[in-house]
């Protein structure tokens, strides 16, 4: 397979390109508010629930997690917004090993605002 040559690559507008990045990525990113209401999900995130990334937006992303996987998440996530530290770990979803990052989203007085996940 080769990778496309940058003079015939689609042209992005650069306002658009980080938007274009997190869709292109193969790792799935999940961004939700501290009541757990979803904000944004890419490609990669909505293959994993089966779903569109509309059908996924403005839900709990709670409901999405199975009852002992939301809690012991719940628990790591306010860590988060205590600390203002990111946790990382491994995990295991529908059979497979997946490495997770959550991720604190800053508002202007300094606090924890957002959650961003990364699966990968």
């Amino acid at each position: 397979m080769s990778l496309p040559r940058p003079n015939t690559m689609t042209r992005v507008d650069e306002q658009d390109l980080p938007w274009e990045l997190l869709e292109a990525s193969p790792v799935a990113v999940e961004l939700f508010d501290l009541d757990g209401i979803i904000r944004y999900v890419n490609n990669a995130a909505a293959l994993r629930y089966a779903k569109s990334a509309s059908e996924l937006q403005g839900n709990n992303i709670w409901s999405l997690y199975p009852l002992s996987q939301a809690a012991h998440c719940k628990t790591l996530i306010n860590q988060v917004i205590n600390t203002g530290l990111p946790v990382q770990f491994t995990d295991q979803w529908e059979e497979k090993w997946v490495n997770v990052l959550i991720y604190p989203i800053l508002g202007p007085s300094g606090k924890t605002e957002q959650i961003v996940i990364y699966t990968n």
